[in-house]
């Protein structure tokens, strides 16, 4: 189910339980693999974790065919 506001943008539900809500999204698309990129993607996968919507996420994400992020 989603939300939509007034601007007629709409988010899915769940997000609003995300552990992930109030952190900025550069957060979760690492520059890379290694050094500075390769923290960023541990901490990232580190609030995805113990998030209880984690499985409505990694399905929202295959449905919508998002190629880049964690």
């Amino acid at each position: 189910m989603n939300r939509v506001h007034g601007d007629g943008s709409s988010i899915p539900t769940w997000l609003e339980s995300a552990a992930c809500r109030d952190l900025d999204t550069e957060l979760f698309f690492p520059v890379g693999p290694e050094g500075p990129g390769r923290r960023q993607g541990d901490e990232a996968q580190a609030v995805c974790k113990p998030c209880p919507v984690r499985r409505q996420c990694a399905s929202w994400a295959v449905t919508t065919a998002q190629q880049y992020g964690i």
